[in-house]
């Protein structure tokens, strides 16, 4: 795959850029994308977490989650949670002060800590280019883009806290139903303040720019600071039903949907940034090609790869292949194409890469280079040297199986120590430094994962994330597949 041969690009845009700086309509639709994410998908997701399993940050704990990444969970149950609403019409609020925050009182914050006539450290123009210098976006309920924004948003909150919409006649979509409600809103004036968190992503961007750094991983956050965080949450959320195990049903991102409001959102906030920083808007559909990482094709390419596709699945139907591993290409082929030539090449594919025993280098703290961890990571795979992406390693159990008979078959059958256990949803079953998860050991394996509403969707069999140990020594395995043979 494309991964496992380091061919896939990393992103490489600083997300103090992203934030405070940005420079094109790329940056601003990827950070309304990121605030999609974060207000619709991670925000419901950590409150249907944390309010349904009373456990879930002490787990997180045990399970060494580092501080900083406890503390993002925390604030996003925190703004998730604010200001809940019980009607449309408290959804509607809720969007009309994400407007004040994103586009105004943002805006008003970062050009007061930093003026159009401030400079740096070196004495430079802090607005050098490429920076370019913010103005507020004062909110206009008669402008078709301010008024999308709010739309969007009020039916986005209204779907993720199972707030009924008005959506007789398409009132949930007409501006002139939202125009009457947005008039009795009164927003508070801007309070400008030392925002230290600023100048900290400007003074790290000012010493590596290219590094993605925030100032979420500036600084380590104390065990009382977050103790206080979470005891500050909310300890109910009376407003919300509880609908099969949620409290919040968390939007996945679809992009083309046009009903779902996704787009609507994305573009409207990317436009608006862009009008922040009077970078020159696009369209939906420029929104969606760049949001949604479209790659631009014309008919007769897509048919092209279309038909060579095809033709290697052919092949999969009729058995062509030499090996079950992949190792050895067989009769398929990869391909690659121009039809402005037009040249067709076809040509063996490169075998998948194959997991060996490796000495892993670590620095722990980036500020001492000098000092260096080694790991040793010892690969294991029954009947091979190694193992590729294809391969599974597969523990077969039957649904009376307890926690310590899943422990015992990697110790008969494979020779390998379990360090920890946890499920895809991220929550720690088993850890072999922690008393309280060997309590668990004597109890049924199912159950287990009943009681953390862990959910196996009608099959028989899941991939929960093991840490293995053979000796002293890491072991790596291929994926690990738990199969229940009497479900």
């Amino acid at each position: 795959s494309p991964s496992s041969l380091g061919l896939v690009p990393a992103s490489s845009t600083p997300a103090c850029t992203l934030h405070n700086f940005p420079h094109n309509i790329d940056h601003c639709l990827q950070w309304a994308r990121s605030e999609f994410v974060g207000n619709f998908e991670t925000s419901p997701d950590e409150i249907n977490k944390y309010y349904t399993n009373p456990n879930y940050f002490q787990e997180l704990k045990e399970a060494g989650t580092n501080p900083n990444e406890l503390g993002e969970k925390v604030k996003a149950i925190q703004e998730g949670t604010k200001d809940l609403p019980v009607n449309f019409e408290d959804c509607i609020r809720w969007a009309r002060f994400r407007f004040e925050d994103y586009f105004t009182n943002r805006i008003l914050q970062l050009t007061h800590t930093f003026p159009k006539d401030a400079m740096t450290n070196r004495g430079t123009p802090f607005w050098a280019p490429p920076k370019r210098f913010p103005v507020p976006v004062h909110f206009d309920a008669n402008d078709a883009t301010h008024l999308g924004f709010v739309i969007a948003a009020a039916n986005l909150r209204a779907n993720v806290c199972n707030v009924p919409a008005p959506t007789d006649s398409n009132r949930n979509r007409d501006p002139d139903y939202f125009r009457p409600i947005l008039a009795t809103i009164s927003v508070p004036e801007f309070q400008p303040a030392v925002d230290e968190a600023i100048k900290r992503q400007a003074e790290q961007a000012e010493q590596a720019a290219a590094a993605a750094s925030s100032s979420s991983s500036s600084s380590s956050m104390s065990d009382n600071d977050l103790a206080n965080q979470i005891e500050s949450l909310p300890k109910s959320l009376s407003q919300l039903q509880l609908k099969e195990d949620k409290y919040m049903e968390p939007e996945e991102f679809e992009k083309d949907d046009d009903t779902n409001f996704h787009m609507d959102f994305i573009s409207a906030v990317g436009n608006l940034r862009a009008r922040n920083y009077s970078i020159p808007e696009v369209d939906l559909l420029r929104a969606k090609l760049i949001a949604g990482r479209i790659i631009p094709a014309i008919a007769t390419a897509t048919a092209l790869a279309t038909g060579l596709i095809m033709l290697e699945l052919f092949k999969i139907f009729n058995d062509k292949r030499t090996a079950p591993d992949f190792l050895t290409p067989g009769d398929f082929r990869n391909s690659s194409n121009n039809l402005a030539l037009p040249q067709i090449q076809l040509f063996d594919p490169e075998p998948p890469a194959v997991a060996k025993d490796r000495v892993e280098v670590r620095i722990p703290d980036p500020s001492h280079p000098d000092y260096q961890e080694e790991e040793t990571i010892v690969v294991y795979h029954p009947n091979a040297t190694g193992f590729t992406i294809w391969d599974k390693l597969r523990i077969d159990i039957t649904k009376d199986a307890t926690l310590a008979d899943v422990i015992e078959v990697f110790k008969k059958q494979h020779d390998l120590e379990v360090d920890s256990l946890a499920l895809p949803n991220g929550q720690l079953l088993y850890a072999s430094f922690l008393a309280t998860t060997k309590q668990r050991l004597p109890l049924n394996f199912l159950k287990l994962l009943e009681d953390r509403s862990f959910d196996l969707e009608g099959k028989n069999y899941f991939l929960p994330t093991f840490l293995l140990r053979k000796g002293y020594d890491t072991a790596e395995t291929a994926t690990i597949v738990v199969r229940f043979t009497d479900l």
